[in-house]
């Protein structure tokens, strides 16, 4: 039977110990932690956005994810605030989890794109970070509070929590694993701002894993351990018209997980009717789908339990049919995922169905954008160490 003290290529599934043994003493010996180191990082809403200082992640043995607690308060308002299209959800202009050397593990991009992750990768049960308890957001005077709003985002880091796949080992007080944020603008959150800008405040606590093997000497260590769980993001501007192109050779070479596309018009906006109806995805020639707009939302909707409304209601004004509160669809965002094979729900994954892909791959679109557009790419693969087999099955 695999004990704590296995040695990694071991618990890996690359030595003599039966995979399935090793997935279970894993999580047999674990249980998830927060530690909360309680530093307050706070800034005022600016007119240009503002570098907050950037956090060395803390030891916490294994790292499974990172949780942002921010809050803007203001007082004393007198003005109708309003907010923009993606706000409160784009408060921070920068996100990016990375290593010492600054690659970038989940990043760099704005807390609305992470939002759109954290809500459509299947990391989470209730991921939508608009429908949990705690959100809430004033627009209009609000008793002197408008503008005032309340978000916590979260990082995934680990990719599943039954085998702690992707959960990295974080013992290096030496090369550090780093978490740069910087706060958007006052132009960017509001199209009304406040009377007086208000406070933004991030409070930054990482989930990890409590050894409770009782071996001092070592802890559990996930399957294939030292993979990396990454989310990077590239855009493609100027689409008008007819356009056939392959997507950049980002993440190719890994196992990819999801890909979702935010199409915006030229000016900004997001935007459902300037997006191809239907867009065409082929990978290595073979055509992956062709979705019509009406099709992609109801497979969308068929796969997370989300109703007709948009959910896009109390985010800034994006929402022309929404009810406010009801979890559902955004504007202008369409997800393809490759992580749904052991139930329907996505995230609920054996990584038998992640898009097996190599160096020089090609993922090409073919469709027709009504207006002109920039198309957002957010990739989300997994970098495997080891054989691909060791966390199939588990």
């Amino acid at each position: 039977m695999a004990t704590a003290t296995l040695p990694a290529k071991s618990v890996s599934g690359q030595g003599g110990a039966p995979q399935p043994e090793v997935a279970t003493a894993f999580r047999s010996q674990t249980q998830p932690t927060i530690k909360r180191p309680g530093v307050a990082l706070s800034t005022v809403v600016g007119a240009a956005p503002t570098p907050l200082a950037d956090t060395q992640i803390p030891p916490t043995t294994l790292l499974r994810c990172i949780y942002l607690e921010v809050a803007c308060v203001t007082a004393g308002n007198a003005a109708a605030v309003a907010f923009n299209p993606d706000a409160p959800l784009n408060a921070l202009s920068t996100i990016n989890f990375h290593d010492a050397q600054g690659t970038s593990i989940v990043g760099s991009f704005d807390s609305f794109v992470l939002s759109m992750a954290q809500k459509w990768f299947g990391f989470t049960n209730n991921s939508d970070p608009t429908q949990s308890a705690v959100y809430s957001v004033t627009a209009g005077v609000g008793g002197g509070l408008g503008g005032s709003f309340t978000i916590v985002y979260r990082i995934p880091v680990e990719v599943v929590s039954r085998t702690g796949v992707g959960a990295q080992i974080n013992t290096d007080t030496q090369s550090p694993l780093v978490m740069s944020l910087a706060v958007n603008s006052t132009g960017a959150i509001y199209s009304v701002a406040p009377t007086a800008a208000g406070t933004v405040t991030v409070i930054i606590s990482f989930g990890g894993y409590w050894n409770q093997s009782g071996n001092t000497m070592s802890f559990p260590t996930p399957t294939a351990v030292g993979s990396l769980n990454y989310i990077n993001f590239t855009t493609y501007p100027g689409l008008s018209g007819t356009q056939q192109f392959q997507l950049n050779n980002i993440g190719l070479g890994n196992q990819v997980l999801n890909i979702l596309f935010i199409n915006r018009l030229t000016a900004g906006a997001r935007s459902d009717t300037a997006f191809p109806n239907p867009l065409q995805v082929a990978y290595r020639g073979n055509v992956l789908g062709s979705w019509s707009e009406l099709l992609w939302k109801h497979l969308m909707s068929e796969a997370y339990d989300y109703g007709s409304p948009l959910s896009d209601a109390g985010i800034g004004t994006n929402a022309p049919t929404a009810t406010t509160g009801a979890p559902g669809l955004n504007l202008g965002v369409y997800n393809l995922w490759f992580n749904a094979d052991f139930t329907f729900d996505p995230g609920n994954t054996l990584f038998y169905g992640m898009l097996n892909t190599a160096v020089g791959d090609s993922i090409e679109l073919t469709g027709s954008w009504a207006a002109g557009s920039t198309l957002t790419e957010l990739i989300n693969f997994l970098a495997v160490n080891g054989p691909v087999s060791a966390i199939q099955g588990h």
